[in-house]
């Protein structure tokens, strides 16, 4: 899983902008699925089993990131954000911009904000910046993924890892259930794809894989295994979902944490395309989300795979009677 986290972390994926992400994922999972299927806003369905799928596991596969809207006489361009990325974890930052590197300053002193923000990429000219960067383009932090002792870290950590948990649960489930593996699209942006999607699907269950932030506002905490969501934000998880996804952790021996907080794993945009839909989720430790060098355990990845892969091959949809 490592190794294909590596990968994934080096891969640009700005919301809206999925496509080299969504190619790499097809590549990892294709001999191990039915069928793929791609839809017009670009989220990424893999099937296993031949028939209707019982649920779906979902993650989002898109980052924040910041767009090219404006080039000034002297070469410097302008930047607005993609998503929920701040300013201020920008500033002085390593950034990749038409295939180009530059470094992101701020032309403010008192306020970091993007009315103040732009990315120096050594031209001297509008005339010159022209030729390589076009109104539109999207960027996102250098890539710096490293590993440091058990633990995993880069610009991308949060986003980057339940996409690697799901490729390695595509590999090592044994079921005979149908199931739909989701990754959505336009996450960062309301979650757009994963409304879209879930509109069009006949099913009753939906598990979601995020993250969670380890931090001052939390109780959860790295390294202490993965977080079954009780209540996020204004949306509480299925009970019978949740019960069964302590009870598959309780059996395989999994330490897992309860999480009752403001993340977003995608219980709302899920029931939002489906209102009656029962939804749970689980989410991956990370400490300094959303900072430039986020950190998740390696052992905490392990444990959301192997709950998930357990919770699949054991349970399924067809398994809340026993709740």
């Amino acid at each position: 899983m490592i190794d294909i986290l590596q990968k994934l972390c080096s891969i640009p994926c700005v919301a809206g902008n999925e496509e080299a992400m969504r190619d790499f994922i097809v590549s990892q999972i294709r001999p191990y699925v039915s069928r793929v299927e791609v839809d017009t806003l670009g989220n990424l369905l893999a099937f296993f089993g031949d028939g209707e799928p019982e649920f779906v596991i979902e993650c989002g596969m898109d980052e924040c990131g910041v767009m090219a809207v404006g080039i000034e006489e002297s070469g410097i361009v302008r930047v607005a954000a993609v998503g929920g990325v701040k300013a201020e974890n920008l500033l002085n930052r390593e950034i990749r911009l038409s295939q180009r590197p530059g470094v992101v300053r701020c032309d403010k002193t008192e306020k970091i904000d993007f009315t103040g923000l732009y990315v120096d990429l050594g031209f001297d000219s509008r005339e010159e910046a022209e030729k390589a960067v076009k109104i539109g383009d999207m960027a996102v932090l250098e890539n710096d993924f490293r590993l440091t002792g058990n633990y995993a870290m880069s610009s991308s950590v949060s986003v980057k890892s339940p996409i690697a948990i799901m490729i390695d649960i595509i590999k090592n489930i044994q079921t005979d259930k149908n199931v739909c593996f989701l990754f959505s699209a336009q996450k960062q942006l309301g979650s757009k794809g994963l409304k879209a999607a879930m509109g069009t699907m006949s099913l009753d269950t939906f598990v979601g894989i995020s993250c969670a932030a380890d931090d001052a506002k939390s109780d959860i905490k790295l390294g202490k295994g993965p977080a079954v969501v009780i209540k996020e934000g204004g949306v509480l998880a299925d009970s019978r979902l949740k019960t069964l996804l302590t009870a598959t952790a309780e059996k395989a021996a999994i330490s897992y944490q309860l999480y009752i907080g403001d993340e977003s794993s995608g219980l709302k945009a899920a029931i939002a395309g489906t209102p009656k839909l029962r939804c749970g989720a689980v989410l991956l430790p990370v400490k300094y989300k959303g900072l430039p060098l986020e950190k998740a355990s390696l052992a905490d990845m392990e444990n959301v795979k192997k709950l998930l892969v357990n919770f699949i091959n054991e349970y399924g949809a067809d398994n809340d009677k026993h709740s």
